[in-house]
């Protein structure tokens, strides 16, 4: 058994929440092509809209959330330092948490359009 801090759990934990949440938008993108099954030409509408921009806005913050937090810790070369520096932590785990709401978000909206098709 390994003897590791609340720190190092969380750092793997949110670090997990990040990779399952990336998959689950590229899934739930698949889904949203999957069901608009028509011709590539038809428009999104209603749920499945917002699913796809639910799931994009989720692939978009997580690569932000990469970008801004190189960008944050280049800025803090010292890795003390950046640890200390609340702003860098509140930007990264905001992005997390961001994603994790945007990838809720889309498989609702994905819930409520299968929802509304086996019922009309």
């Amino acid at each position: 058994m390994t003897n590791t801090t609340g720190e190092e759990q969380f750092k793997d934990y949110t670090a997990k929440a990040g990779d399952v949440s990336r998959n689950l938008s590229l899934a739930g993108l698949a889904l949203v092509w999957f069901f608009n099954n028509e011709t590539l030409a038809t428009p999104l509408t209603g749920s499945l809209k917002c699913a796809f921009f639910a799931f994009a806005l989720s692939l978009a913050t997580d690569f932000m959330q990469y970008f801004v937090g190189s960008l944050l810790w280049l800025k803090n070369i010292n890795e003390q330092e950046a640890i200390k520096c609340k702003k860098t932590l509140f930007a990264i785990y905001g992005f997390i948490a961001f994603k994790l709401i945007f990838t809720l978000v889309g498989f609702s909206s994905l819930l409520l359009y299968l929802i509304s098709k086996c019922y009309l």
